[in-house]
């Protein structure tokens, strides 16, 4: 066999084995890793080219701040945060649509979305789903505290090819969070706890209540355990917390619980109470309440 022909033959191999090969990646993600010269993998490992996009839809009030402070509000079609959002940050938000929910597909694919960003989106197959409707969603991971803010900024950045932007944001994001609590003071212990009806609830590390307390000066006294655990009203009672953290109107509801009523915290007026929607917005939100919690502590250990 002479060279030209096995030249010839080698390309028709090369050929077939690149069509191959192919023919196992799903359509959706093979046109899109075409198109680009850069693919950017979200949480679940799905692949998505980067680039700009003129229409986001987000499924998620992390995703609505984040996609806001690196791309813009313009390059949102719809958003999560709800219509009735007073907060600063909401106002660039303002006549938008609303994603409701990621079960109604049709809704979804009426707004003819470039992707659609979301967080947690729950069982693996709902996202399958989504996905098998055709729908580009791009999951940019779980909200729970910094880490997880700081995965999903530099996820979106990626994404929408603002990497400088995401960098720029996160080291003005992270120096101010650190920069909250003054160093020189002692970090008394305190416990976040929530009540609804008889189940108390709580946050520990990877939380955004754990990052909270701590960025505001605090020590969590649930930094052994991780997650939202629940607890009992003598496992606050051990723990004896110097202060409880909570939201709007739960301080009294805490401290006439037997048990809970004992702790230093309840005894000393050491409760500090934040509006709800600040302490459970595991967003850039975290830095809003870590200071309104560190004014709160300000001010009530001034009166005492």
């Amino acid at each position: 066999m002479n060279r030209r022909v096995e030249a010839l033959l080698a390309v028709c191999t090369l050929s077939l084995s690149i069509a191959g090969t192919r023919a196992l990646v799903p359509s959706t993600l093979r046109d899109e890793a075409v198109s680009s010269s850069r693919t950017v993998f979200d949480a679940s490992g799905a692949a998505f080219s980067s680039g700009s996009r003129h229409c986001i839809a987000s499924a998620s009030t992390v995703a609505d701040r984040l996609i806001v402070a690196l791309a813009g509000a313009e390059s949102l079609c719809a958003v999560a945060s709800a219509a009735t959002c007073v907060r600063p940050w909401c106002l660039a938000l303002q006549g938008k649509p609303r994603v409701a929910s990621l079960d109604d597909v049709s809704a979804l694919a009426a707004l003819r979305a470039d992707v659609i960003v979301t967080a947690n989106p729950g069982a693996p197959g709902r996202l399958l789903r989504l996905r098998e409707a055709g729908l580009p969603v791009f999951d940019m991971g779980p909200s729970a505290g910094i880490e997880a803010l700081h995965d999903a900024t530099t996820r979106i950045g990626a994404l929408l090819d603002r990497d400088a932007a995401a960098a720029s944001f996160w080291s003005r994001f992270s120096r101010r969070m650190a920069t909250i609590a003054d160093p020189s003071k002692p970090r008394p212990r305190a416990l976040y706890l929530a009540l609804y009806g008889s189940f108390l609830a709580g946050g520990a590390r990877d939380t955004s209540w754990h990052d909270v307390i701590e960025s505001a000066g605090l020590t969590d006294a649930a930094s052994d355990r991780v997650g939202w655990p629940s607890w009992t009203a003598i496992d606050v009672a051990e723990r004896n917390p110097a202060w409880i953290v909570t939201e709007r109107g739960m301080g009294a509801l805490l401290c006439n619980r037997e048990g809970i009523a004992g702790t230093e915290a309840c005894l000393s007026g050491r409760v500090a109470e934040i509006d709800g929607d600040l302490l459970s917005d595991p967003g850039p939100t975290m830095l809003d309440a870590a200071e309104a919690l560190a004014d709160r502590i300000a001010k009530l250990s001034a009166t005492r």
